[in-house]
Order: C-alpha cells, then sequence, then structure tokens
C-alpha cells in the first residue's frame, strides 16, 4: 500500500530561509528545512521574481488589518488582497463579518454612474484624442473609470465587432422611432404650424437630439425629424461632438511660465 503525499503549508522562517540564503545551494537549504531541492529552487525563483505569500484564510485578522479595511472601503477586494497578502475570498468574507458586527462598508457597486466610490470625477483627459472632457464622456466599468472617451473606445474596438445585419439594425431603428413617436404625439400641440425663426433656432441646434427638439418644438417626433431631413439640420448622436465639449484650464500664472 503506498502511502499518500500531503502537502504542507510554507512557514515564515522556511520563506526567510529560502530568500535570504542566497549563498547556500537549493538541496542545502532543503536539508536545513526539510524540502526537496526542486521545491526550495521553485519557491526561491517565486520570491525573487516578487511573489509574496498569501496568508491563509484561517488565521486571524489584526487590528490593523481590520483598520484597512475600513479605511479603504471602495477598494477592490483583490487591491485590498495584494496589499494585505490575503486572498480575494478572504478579504469579501472579512468584510462581510464586519457588517454583520455593525461596521458600515458600502457593498460593491455604484448607485450613480458618475461617482464610483467615494471620488467623484469632474473631469478627466482621454489619452488617445488629448481632450480634457467632463464625466459624461467616461464609462464605469468594474467600479473604476475608463480611461478612453466613449469616442475613441467606440473607435478603437469598431474593427473588431461583428457587422451588423441590416435588417435587424433598420427594425431597431424603427422601433426606436416608434418608442418616441409614442412619446411625443400627446404633447404636439404645434404639429402643422408654420417653423417660426425660434423654431428654426432650436431645429438646427446641432448638439440637441430629435427627441430632445421635438419636445421642445412641441411637435411629433416623426414631424420634427422630417423637418430636420428637408432643411439640412443635423441633430447629436449619443453624446454629440467632444470638440465643443472639452474643459481648458485657465492658470492664473500663465504669464509666468510664458517666457
Amino acid at each position: 500500500m503506498s502511502a499518500t503525499t500531503v502537502r504542507r503549508g510554507w512557514t515564515d522562517w522556511e520563506y526567510g530561509v529560502v530568500f535570504e540564503s542566497d549563498h547556500m545551494t537549493a538541496r542545502e537549504i532543503g536539508e536545513v528545512i526539510g524540502r526537496s531541492e526542486g521545491a526550495v529552487w521553485d519557491m526561491r525563483r517565486k520570491l525573487r521574481n516578487g511573489w509574496e505569500p498569501t496568508r491563509k484564510a484561517t488565521e486571524e485578522w489584526t487590528r490593523e488589518e481590520d483598520a484597512a479595511l475600513i479605511a479603504n472601503p471602495y477598494l477592490s477586494a483583490p487591491k485590498v488582497a495584494k496589499l494585505l497578502s490575503r486572498s480575494r475570498d478572504a478579504v469579501v468574507h472579512r468584510r462581510k463579518t464586519l457588517r454583520a458586527q455593525g461596521i458600515s462598508l458600502p457593498r460593491s457597486g455604484n448607485s450613480s454612474p458618475f461617482r464610483p466610490g467615494a471620488r467623484p470625477m469632474l473631469a478627466q483627459t482621454c489619452p488617445d484624442c488629448g481632450l480634457l472632457l467632463q464625466a459624461k464622456w467616461f464609462m464605469v466599468v468594474s467600479g473604476a473609470w475608463r480611461k478612453r472617451c466613449t469616442r475613441c473606445h467606440t473607435a478603437h474596438f469598431a474593427g473588431s465587432r461583428r457587422p451588423r445585419n441590416v435588417s435587424d439594425q433598420a427594425k431597431r431603428s424603427k422601433e426606436s422611432a416608434q418608442k418616441y413617436q409614442a412619446l411625443t404625439l400627446p404633447g404636439a400641440v404645434n404639429n402643422g404650424n408654420e417653423y417660426t425663426e425660434q423654431d428654426m433656432d432650436v431645429l438646427r441646434d446641432p448638439d440637441l437630439t430629435l427627441f430632445q427638439k421635438a419636445l421642445m418644438l412641441k411637435r411629433s417626433y416623426l414631424g420634427v425629424a422630417g423637418a430636420a431631413h428637408r432643411y439640412g439640420f443635423p441633430s447629436a448622436v449619443g453624446l454629440g461632438d467632444p470638440e465643443r465639449d472639452q474643459w481648458m484650464i485657465d492658470n492664473p500664472n500663465a504669464k509666468e511660465y510664458a517666457a
């Protein structure tokens, strides 16, 4: 009957011997700590490459570790795990335990897409187009702000997406138009009336969507869409043009650096 080999965990003392004994061979270290030459060689390589041992989930949490969890409520579990040398599951479980003890810790997810965590963002610079844009131009993905603005992100991944089915796209456009028509028709009291100069100003505004124009003009969506097509007035699609939406930083000390 062959004996079953049981792996034993590495202790802090063993890690220290392997890390600090560069003058010894793997075989010599193995004899000291009771490990095989291959096990020592593999652990030495991992430690030299920056790997850090993860503490067992069964180990008790210290006050310092709990304080770190409470002080970083919006930091993701993997990042906290790396900070404390714990596993991700251990961090998630500990947070649940602290909540059960009455400690207020916000859960994952954001109530507002413009306020991830406790750090609301007003604007940031897109690395692709270089524009400083307000927060509405950036999406929140997995609790973090996306680096690229919406337009650059769409352009970056446009080639990797599968082409849309033309018939499906036409069907979605028709359904969308019918939905907007139903929403604007009850308040379309100006349908059939001539467009005034003020109406034309609204109609030619490229930063407004057709739906917004219909609501402002108190006309139906399809009526406004037809008028915009006849007069050649484009309407905003999505967020519009970021060139008109970029922020500028006004530095009162700029003249001192100009020289």
